[in-house]
């Protein structure tokens, strides 16, 4: 499977869901190479960075060809009009359709709607709410 941002943030934040599924989970694991763009960008210092590409390093990196690209621009990014897909989900999702791999997110609002992706949630997401929300 080909993990999005969203699982590599939560892991990166040590969210405990997120650390239990990636030491369970099946393997090989992937990453595309925008992926691992887009998480590097967030980093805000050279010690983030660092820890970052430490944290990315074991992932196998996954590429996309002329003919992915091509799909990409031609059949996915179209659906930002309707839909709000971005432009690094866009790279994303053709990686994971070109390598027939499903995509492990919780973005179903964006990936939903590209056709013949599969998409996998690995772990359950809890909300915590705070108490003084409810007095």
């Amino acid at each position: 499977m080909i993990l999005a941002s969203d699982i590599l943030v939560d892991a990166l934040r040590l969210h405990p869901p997120a650390l239990a599924w990636l030491r369970t989970a099946p393997r090989p694991l992937y990453i595309s190479g925008v992926t691992a763009m887009e998480v590097l960008a967030g980093c805000s210092n050279k010690s983030e960075w660092r820890n970052t590409s430490i944290f990315l390093a074991p992932f196998t990196l996954l590429w996309l060809s002329e003919a992915g690209m091509r799909k990409a621009l031609n059949t996915i990014l179209p659906l930002r009009l309707a839909n709000g897909i971005g432009v690094y989900d866009t790279l994303i999702v053709a990686t994971a359709l070109e390598h027939e791999l499903p995509l492990t997110t919780f973005n179903t609002k964006h990936f939903s709607h590209v056709l013949d992706l599969r998409i996998v949630q690995p772990y359950t997401r809890r909300v915590a709410f705070l108490a003084f929300l409810y007095f």
